[in-house]
């Protein structure tokens, strides 16, 4: 489902840009009824060349006839599927994201425990940006114990480098208390496949209810705090 709203949005800003920006002249005169110089004659080369018109007939367009219902859908669907599509598939070629989530996880003791663990693949060097979070309660079947809470990603096996990004919070221990630790990082990598850690720490009795984490690789790009928003926005 989440992929299908990233798609919807992404094919809507395609929209957009198609909208606002002035299409390129092609002189390719496709159609003998679609003279140099008319306002609408770039738009219609651009739709013959893109599949989206075939026109009333081999070599003409009839540029003053009424578009019936059948004709308009007929555009849009192959609007979507000779524009639209290709190029979302080449988006998601350029941004893999990658997402995982999990719950109820009882801590027994102290110590560091791997939540959750994402590969995503780069096909060109770039950044990985990364958000997660762990939303910690009281244990139902230990005592109560408080303590500090830590979250971090950490690279995995073959990763280029260490990944350092690390954040906790406060665990009070109280058994009405649950309480989110956030964590946010970056990390440069090369082309290929890299393999992504989400790890928590917690006190004895701590509960690990619910957790997540989202990759989203840019290619040649850098750290931005903007880019944490955009995969919260798509979780």
């Amino acid at each position: 489902m989440t992929v299908h709203i990233t798609k919807f949005k992404a094919a809507l800003a395609l929209i957009f840009v198609v909208l606002l920006v002035p299409a390129t002249a092609i002189a390719t005169h496709t159609f003998s009824d679609v003279e140099d110089g008319n306002y609408y004659t770039d738009a219609v080369e651009w739709a013959a060349d893109n599949g989206i018109t075939t026109g009333t007939s081999a070599t003409t367009f009839s540029p003053d006839d009424d578009v019936t219902r059948a004709q308009n859908v007929t555009f849009a669907h192959r609007y979507d599927q000779n524009v639209v599509q290709p190029a979302l598939t080449e988006l998601e070629s350029l941004l893999p994201i990658a997402r995982s989530a999990g719950s109820n996880l009882d801590v027994d003791e102290d110590g560091s425990t791997t939540l959750l663990s994402v590969e995503i693949e780069a096909p060109v060097a770039g950044i990985i940006q990364l958000h997660g979070f762990v939303r910690v309660d009281t244990s139902p079947s230990s005592g109560v114990t408080s303590g500090t809470v830590f979250c971090s990603f950490s690279d995995g096996p073959g990763a280029s480098q260490e990944l350092m990004a690390k954040a906790e919070v406060w665990y009070s221990g109280v058994s009405t208390e649950e309480v989110t630790c956030p964590v946010s990082g970056a990390l440069t990598v090369g082309a290929g496949t890299h393999t992504i850690l989400l790890v928590a720490e917690g006190p004895n009795s701590s509960y690990f209810g619910d957790y997540q984490m989202n990759a989203l690789f840019v290619p040649g790009g850098s750290y931005d705090s903007e880019m944490e928003e955009l995969i919260l926005f798509m979780e």
